[in-house]
């Protein structure tokens, strides 16, 4: 077992059709103290597509043409802290879905829905572990489960 990246190799991306643009930005700036990249749109007129950097993945935001297109996918985001953004997000309104937790494979993490209907599930790697290790944790967790 070896201490590891709080990310995966190479840059990670989401794409995510969202249920108004403005307000879901505001939060997520609020939340995950998100940064838009590039130029970001005049008050009122954000349709998208804009990006976001949110940790260390690269968020592309548009608004969707329908609200059952909104609520299609779960962008998984990956941060450094999970227990700190997870927070974030329920102090800011979400709810949670899924409480922060540690998996076998080295990583954690939670998920929660946005005030404005949006899923998102936010992970980290505490340790980067080999395919062995691995391995056993599995075995062992399929064990208790018996």
């Amino acid at each position: 077992m070896t201490s590891g990246p709080t990310r995966p190799d190479g840059p990670p991306q989401a794409h995510l059709e969202v249920h108004n643009l403005g307000e879901t930005l505001g939060f997520l700036m609020r939340a995950f103290r998100a940064e838009v990249q590039g130029q970001p749109p005049l008050a009122g007129t954000a349709r998208g597509p804009m990006a976001i950097q949110i940790g260390h993945t690269l968020v592309t935001l548009r608004e969707a043409a329908t609200r059952l297109a909104a609520l299609r996918k779960t962008p998984v985001v990956w941060v450094v802290d999970v227990d700190g953004a997870f927070q974030r997000a329920l102090d800011e309104g979400a709810t949670a879905a899924v409480l922060p937790r540690d998996q076998s494979s080295g990583g954690r993490t939670a998920s929660f829905i946005d005030p404005q209907g949006n899923r998102w599930r936010i992970v980290s790697q505490k340790t980067r572990l080999t395919d062995a290790e691995v391995e056993r944790r599995l075995a062992e967790q399929r064990k208790n489960r018996l």
